[in-house]
């Protein structure tokens, strides 16, 4: 109970301190930074570890992949259906099939399960997962539907390597099986309790009861558009 509590909390305060501008929604950047280079490395080098790497730890990864994988193709199915536009595929092509596992998995798992054992398959989920999925997929489509961005090796390698997280978790990875001195445990354990409060407090600053006109307006024009080709 008190974890729904904290996540309806946090967003309702996030809402708040933006609606009484007491912080701005760009302060949202600033939070989400914290968390990427902060609360969330912290919770890699503090559970990888831990981790017992097995054929069964990799599930979440592999399952990761085949459902991004028939997304794409059910994508790009029904852009060839009703006829897309380049941009709406491309668009689609990239927020139907990614996901932020972290920022918001986190939360919504502590929500739902006690304890700390999903840790683990989170973490191979996310950055072996989704994560990769983002940097290598991503830059591919971005590349496809833009033509503005050339990819390289080069190019999704540094993407790869310089994602804090990821590159907490290569580090993290040397240590397995080693347990920290317990001061550092204990200030990797603090910063690591922050991501859920402050990515929820983040995603509330961001939040809209009602859509602006501005944003309705493409969407709209994009359904009448199709509408009346049939």
């Amino acid at each position: 109970m008190e974890n729904i509590v904290l996540v309806l909390f946090s967003l309702f305060l996030g809402y708040i301190l933006n609606r009484f501008r007491i912080i701005q929604k760009d302060g949202a950047i600033a939070l989400n930074k914290f968390v990427l280079y902060v609360s969330f490395p912290a919770i890699v080098l503090l559970q990888t570890p831990k981790i017992n790497f097995s054929l069964e730890l990799m599930i979440p990864a592999i399952i990761a992949w085949i459902v991004m994988t028939l997304s794409a193709f059910l994508i790009l199915f029904l852009s060839k259906l009703f006829n897309f536009s380049k941009e709406v595929t491309g668009a689609l092509m990239l927020v139907a099939i990614l996901t932020n596992s972290s920022f918001l998995g986190i939360p919504m798992l502590s929500t739902y399960l006690v304890g700390q054992d999903f840790m683990p398959y989170l973490l191979i989920y996310d950055q072996f997962g989704t994560f990769l999925a983002f940097a290598v997929y991503g830059t591919f489509i971005v590349s496809i539907y833009t033509s503005k961005t050339k990819v390289t090796f080069k190019l999704i390698t540094i993407k790869v390597l310089t994602f804090p997280p990821f590159l907490c978790l290569i580090i993290a990875l040397f240590f397995v099986g080693v347990e920290f001195h317990p001061t550092i445990a204990k200030v990797l354990e603090i910063f690591a309790i922050t991501t859920v409060p402050v990515a929820l407090v983040a995603a509330g600053l961001q939040l809209q009861l009602i859509l602006p006109k501005e944003d309705i307006k493409p969407s709209y024009n994009t359904f009448i558009n199709q509408s009346l080709k049939y």
